[in-house]
């Protein structure tokens, strides 16, 4: 590897900063996110929509049998119900 090339990959990481990170995820998560936005997605849709918009989702009943759940609180978080693969409802604490 060329020093160049050393100096500007070295250049680029010393710009990317944690504080960068935790920008971008700020801005993501000012986009809220409502039930509508995932009723009618596909669980790995739900799943990933959530994921890119940095929230906390789970799947709490497949198919009307209920999965293991905490009983915490937290905000924020979307709880999923799926029925035959799709989000029939959302709960968001």
């Amino acid at each position: 590897m060329s020093e160049e090339l050393i100096k500007k990959i070295s250049k680029h990481l010393s710009e990317s900063t944690i504080g960068d990170i935790k920008n971008k995820k700020n801005e993501k998560n000012k986009k809220n996110k409502t039930e509508h936005d995932f009723v009618g997605l596909t669980t790995e849709e739900a799943l990933a929509l959530a994921n890119e918009y940095f929230i906390e989702a789970r799947i709490v009943s497949e198919d009307g049998i209920p999965n293991w759940i905490t009983m915490d609180i937290r905000e924020g978080r979307v709880n999923l119900f799926i029925s035959k693969g799709f989000v029939e409802r959302v709960e968001i604490e």
